[in-house]
């Protein structure tokens, strides 16, 4: 986020699933260091909003979107959504309590788990500094 000037506002805290919220996921990814097989897309479906983490060549982002090219979609309602981002709630609890549902390449986040779990640590700063 810009303030007026020019000059970064560190002081703003984005909105769980809000556009500056996705900007800082997709910032944060951006630091991530995955390696360079990993390729998968992963849209994530919370009520009205679709965000999508793509990975592509080792690199990770994430946007706004939809769902239509996702390797992967994860469908949840925004309390399960904010639990899993704040880490109170992995999403295989939220699978095994019928909270979160997944379509697509399932198979493809278990060969590449490991990789995907670097992409958690990236966003500890993000979760530290998000509104619910």
């Amino acid at each position: 986020m810009v303030a007026t000037g020019g000059q970064r506002n560190v002081g703003v805290v984005p909105q769980f699933l809000s556009p500056a919220w996705v900007d800082a996921v997709d910032a944060a990814l951006a630091r991530a260091t995955l390696p360079a097989d990993v390729d998968l897309t992963v849209a994530h479906v919370v009520g009205e909003i679709t965000y999508v983490v793509r990975v592509e060549r080792g690199r990770a982002s994430a946007c706004l979107g939809d769902a239509d090219r996702a390797d992967v979609v994860l469908r949840e309602d925004y309390a399960t959504a904010a639990a899993i981002a704040r880490g109170d709630l992995t999403a295989q609890q939220a699978v095994a309590d019928g909270r979160l549902k997944w379509a697509g390449a399932v198979d493809a986040l278990v060969t590449h788990g490991p990789a995907l779990a670097a992409l958690g640590d990236a966003l500890e700063p993000v979760r530290d500094s998000t509104t619910y």
